[in-house]
């Protein structure tokens, strides 16, 4: 079967042709190459395509002009396809994939609500690129401090890069808040509880504050619990929604 029967079967497969607009001849090769079988009978792959641009752009936390200067094209135009006015050429979604962290033949599928919002629940590159930075940011605090201290105070508090850890998990479990991922949220405020006691127990070792640590047991309980609880409030949310 030629490329030409190939576009065919996949526009058969859309369940109606006179919805299927190319924007070019490069397109709809490329779609009947791929065998893209996703679209929905009163969607064109204007639409589709549109829709996929908004949501992953918004998941990226990009506004128009930022994705313009990524990929050297102007923000009226990246307008234009996320209003289904016009569809990039092949390269340009190719690139955008690319930025995007994405196959190309994602931003012409159709994606379901429950696809949608699996993948929202996951951070982008840029995301955990900006954690990472904030994270040394924080770190780099604590060494000026400690620098600061042992060069003009005389003594060097160790125990300032142990508030570090503390310090950086909770940073993180904000951070990581909006995603809803209660294996991450236990890690995290489990490692939050347990480093905090151990600051507090080790800045104030003379004292032999072993008993603190007791405290850690209903705390973690009480992380488990409200994660669980947390999953729970949203999915009676979803149903009600529903």
């Amino acid at each position: 079967m030629g490329m030409a029967g190939e576009f065919s079967r996949c526009a058969l497969n859309c369940g109606n042709a006179r919805n299927f607009i190319p924007a070019t001849r490069e397109l709809s090769i490329f779609v009947a190459f791929y065998g893209v079988e996703c679209y929905n009978l009163n969607m064109s792959i204007r639409e589709i395509i549109a829709q996929n641009l908004i949501t992953l752009r918004k998941r990226n936390n990009l506004k128009q002009t930022d994705l313009a200067k990524k990929i050297n094209y102007s923000d009226k135009a990246i307008s234009r396809w996320e209003n289904g006015e016009v569809l990039p050429d092949v390269e340009t979604l190719e690139t955008i994939a690319k930025v995007y962290g994405v196959s190309t033949s994602y931003l012409i599928e159709q994606h379901d609500e429950e696809e949608k919002q699996n993948a929202t629940n996951r951070p982008s590159k840029n995301d955990v690129l900006m954690h990472i930075l904030s994270l040394c940011v924080v770190w780099t605090i604590v060494a000026i401090v400690f620098v600061y201290i042992q060069t003009f105070k005389g003594f060097a508090p160790w125990q300032l890069f142990l508030w570090g850890i503390p310090l950086s998990c909770l940073y993180t479990l904000i951070f990581c808040r909006k995603w809803n991922n209660k294996v991450v949220k236990i890690v995290l405020g489990s490692l939050l509880s347990w480093s905090f006691l151990g600051c507090v127990y080790l800045q104030w070792l003379p004292l032999n504050l072993y008993l603190i640590f007791l405290i850690g047991l209903p705390l973690q309980g009480t992380i488990i619990v409200s994660c669980f609880t947390d999953i729970k409030a949203i999915n009676i949310k979803k149903n009600k929604k529903k």
